[in-house]
């Protein structure tokens, strides 16, 4: 337990430096990419998701039998299964959304997490065109990997919410899921650039949970925000991989002999 917590310790640390370290390797422009996601999604509009969102849990409302018939606690059932179904959809959907983005942005992503390292350690990493299609591929492939696992874990979930009293441990466990999901995505672009295989890369952060947790856990409050959430999440995904790279370099220099 005090291993986890110092690594959300860590975690925390390293957003309490990222936006400095990004000052300082002068990478304050690349935030015009996320701004100009931010304006194509504007212009494609969000009313999907709260459409499927609002048919599921409709459905949920008419399709749940109880032999109680209308009775009030009928109705309560009823309305708490919607409600967490509404939830888990609601994590679903951020999950996903997130997901896409950092699949866009996965070129920018590679390129800042280079360059904070490059800042941190002295290391020189000049560009090759050949690795950093390699980092992007890499990032893409850990995210839609991260992806399947997520949507199995939460489809799961998903029954286990309509469950009455249970249900209420559904949003919180997928919070933690997806938070760990996201923070390994953002330590993936360091272990990579450090040899790291795809396998020592998932033993490596399921050994630091906490900080995969902590990175994951920033993000995804900041992007779950009601209203300007989905605005944040782009630019906020740039600390996150910066914050990131500053505490797996850490955690690689500790384990390097």
């Amino acid at each position: 337990m005090r291993h986890f917590f110092r690594g959300l310790s860590l975690a925390f640390r390293g957003y309490g430096r990222s936006l400095s370290v990004i000052s300082a390797c002068g990478l304050s422009w690349v935030f015009i990419f996320p701004a100009l996601i931010l304006v194509l999604n504007l212009f494609l509009g969000g009313s999907l998701a709260t459409q499927l969102t609002n048919l599921a849990t409709d459905w949920v409302r008419e399709a749940i039998p109880f032999s109680i018939g209308d009775s009030w606690l009928a109705s309560s059932v009823r309305t708490l299964a919607a409600f967490f179904v509404w939830l888990s959809l609601f994590f679903i959907m951020v999950y996903v959304g997130g997901t896409l983005l950092l699949i866009l942005l996965s070129p920018v992503l590679a390129y800042v997490s280079e360059k904070v390292d490059g800042h941190l350690t002295g290391r020189d990493y000049p560009f090759r065109l050949g690795e950093f299609l390699s980092d992007i591929l890499r990032g893409i492939r850990i995210a839609l990997r991260n992806l399947t696992v997520e949507v199995g874990i939460t489809v799961a979930s998903f029954f286990v919410g309509l469950i009455p009293l249970v249900g209420f441990l559904v949003p919180p466990f997928l919070f933690v899921v997806a938070a760990y999901f996201y923070g390994f995505a953002f330590m993936d672009y360091t272990l990579e650039r450090h040899r790291y295989t795809v396998r020592q890369s998932i033993a490596a952060v399921g050994h630091h949970k906490g900080t995969a947790i902590g990175l994951g856990s920033v993000y995804m409050l900041l992007t779950t925000i009601p209203f300007i959430g989905f605005a944040l999440a782009g630019f906020v995904s740039i600390l996150s991989v910066a914050a990131a790279t500053i505490a797996a370099t850490e955690i690689v220099e500790k384990s390097e002999p």
